[in-house]
């Protein structure tokens, strides 16, 4: 007899080619021991059409579009963080972004935030693809559904949220503190936090470092409320403040507090234990859920590699 080289009774089958929408069966019977045969359809099915415009409404060239299947084998409400493109069309100088080929059902799109330094997450020579389930990407108000019909074209407006800048002065102890890193993310939800840094990947938000006497400046930043995390070479873990930003300049002078942990690593005897290492972190929510992400390959023929689920507490 032959091995079966499916462990599983039941899977997903999909197909991918360029120039045709994706198909997939879902839930697919795959008794041990017997051959099955399916038939996927392959269409050029649906394209959108979407319009980026600035705050003012003018066409908005450079844009980066997000897209995602709300019906489709992406579940709702994972983030998708591609490596080598950095995820995304960018739209032309007529604001406009063409996304082709999409299968028949809801989809998607946003404007992306750009991460801070430009460039790509990963270096590899095939996107590179990280699914975290319950983390959407940020708040659901930013996405604008479409329905997309198998040979027709659908159109959606995108226009940008008013910018700012955040400006100020960073100070520990009440005096001026050179070189720390000032960096914002959007404020609530902890499963950002939780997630691991992987070795190729980028840091996170906007972020500005504080000169000589203490000053820093973040620019071109989306307005709404902010989490601005503040490290320093010195200190031994980021001190976290929340805050508003609109559109145009903000100001907030950041003060940083001092604080002291002593005391004595001893065995069971009661003797000191001379060359422990002691560190402080902050304590995680309780029952706080872990993260649980996956790990997917793309080649250049569209060809899906996926490697199995870890979690991460």
């Amino acid at each position: 007899d032959e091995p079966n080289l499916y462990s599983l009774d039941r899977l997903d089958l999909s197909a991918r080619a360029k120039g045709y929408a994706p198909a997939e069966k879902k839930e697919l019977n795959l008794p041990g021991g017997e051959s099955v045969e399916q038939e996927l359809l392959l269409t050029l099915g649906g394209e959108v059409l979407v319009h980026v415009l600035d705050a003012e409404g003018v066409a908005l060239k450079g844009a980066r579009v997000e897209h995602r299947s709300d019906s489709g084998s992406v579940p709702h409400g994972e983030m998708f963080v591609f490596g080598g493109g950095g995820g995304g069309e960018m739209s032309d100088p007529n604001g406009e972004v063409l996304f082709p080929n999409l299968a028949p059902g809801l989809h998607s799109f946003r404007l992306g935030e750009d991460s801070a330094g430009g460039g790509p997450m990963f270096t590899t020579s095939a996107d590179v693809a990280i699914a975290i389930p319950g983390m959407g990407g940020g708040d659901e108000d930013d996405w604008s559904q479409v329905q997309v019909g198998d040979g027709a074209r659908s159109e959606v407006t995108l226009r940008a949220a008013p910018r700012g800048s955040l400006a100020g002065r960073v100070r520990e102890g009440g005096k001026v503190l050179a070189g720390a890193t000032l960096s914002l993310s959007k404020a609530g939800g902890d499963a950002g936090a939780r997630m691991p840094m992987l070795m190729g990947m980028g840091g996170g938000g906007p972020e500005g470092k504080s000169d000589g006497d203490g000053r820093y400046a973040i620019e071109d930043v989306k307005e709404g409320r902010y989490k601005l995390s503040v490290t320093h070479p010195t200190r031994r873990m980021p001190q976290d403040f929340e805050l508003d930003l609109r559109e145009g300049k903000n100001t907030f002078d950041v003060d940083l507090s001092l604080a002291i942990v002593a005391g004595r690593v001893l065995d069971e005897k009661g003797l000191g234990i001379p060359g422990v290492r002691v560190w402080a972190e902050r304590k995680a929510g309780e029952g706080a859920p872990g993260v649980r992400m996956r790990f997917m390959m793309i080649n250049d023929d569209g060809d899906v590699y996926s490697l199995p689920d870890y979690e991460v507490a």
